[in-house]
C-alpha cells in the first residue's frame, strides 16, 4: 500500500504517537466505536493524515494488530534464559519484558486482547491473526519448560497460572490507568506480590 509507505516513512516520534493514540482509543472504545476523530486529536494529525496514511479506519486497526503481535514476539521471549528455570524466578524474567514493551506502548496489552477477542474474524479474514496465535502456542509450548516442583503440594499448576494471569491482566488494566509519576509504584507493588508468592506457596 503505497500510503503506508508514506507512514512509514515518517519520524519515529511522531509514528510512535500516532500508534499509541489508535492503540488508547481502540483499547477503550473497541473497533466499532472508535472514533478516528479522538484518534486524530489524541496523535494530534488531521483527519485528513491519517486517512492518506492508512486510508480509512479498518486499515490502520488491522495495521496496528499486526505491529503489536510483531513488536510483542519481537520483545517478549517466553523462553527462560536456563534449562528448567524455576516459575517463582520466570515470573519476574517475563514479566519485566512486558513491562518494557507497556512501557513504550502503554495500552498495547489490553488492545491486542480485546482486539483477538472482540473481532477474531475480521483479523482472520485479513491474514493478521495466524503469527499472533503461532506465539501464543509458543509460550504455552514454553510453560511446559519451567520448573513446576517448586509449587507447595495441594496447588496445581493450572491453579497457580489462573493466579498469575489474573494479577497480571489485572496489572496491565490498572497501569494505563494511573498517571505516569504513579506507575514506578505500581511496578514495585507487582514484584513485592510475586516475593509474596515465593514466600507464601515455594516449597521450604
Amino acid at each position: 500500500m503505497e500510503t503506508l509507505e508514506k507512514f512509514e516513512k515518517l519520524k519515529p516520534e511522531k509514528k510512535t504517537k500516532i500508534i499509541n493514540a489508535g492503540l488508547e482509543v481502540f483499547s477503550n472504545y473497541g473497533y466499532e466505536q472508535a472514533s478516528t476523530d479522538l484518534i486524530t486529536q489524541k496523535a494530534q494529525i488531521s483527519k485528513g493524515a491519517l486517512f492518506h496514511y492508512f486510508e480509512n479506519k479498518e486499515n490502520f486497526f488491522i495495521y496496528l494488530f499486526n505491529y503489536a503481535s510483531v513488536e510483542i514476539a519481537n520483545k517478549v521471549n517466553p523462553a527462560p534464559p536456563i534449562e528448567k528455570m524455576d516459575i517463582f524466578e520466570y515470573l519476574p524474567y517475563i514479566t519485566k519484558q512486558k513491562i518494557d514493551l507497556i512501557k513504550e506502548y502503554p495500552f498495547l496489552m489490553n488492545f491486542v486482547m480485546k482486539a483477538y477477542e472482540q473481532n477474531y474474524h475480521l483479523l482472520k479474514e485479513k491474514g493478521k491473526i495466524d503469527f499472533f496465535e503461532n506465539y501464543q502456542n509458543h509460550s504455552n509450548y514454553i510453560l511446559q519448560e519451567i520448573n513446576f516442583d517448586t509449587l507447595n503440594k495441594g496447588i496445581s499448576k493450572e491453579t497457580f497460572l489462573s493466579w498469575v494471569s489474573m494479577i497480571s491482566q489485572g496489572f496491565i488494566q490498572n497501569y494505563v490507568q494511573f498517571p505516569e509519576e504513579h506507575r514506578k509504584r505500581l511496578i514495585k507493588e507487582l514484584f513485592f506480590l510475586f516475593d509474596e508468592l515465593k514466600k507464601n506457596f515455594r516449597k521450604d
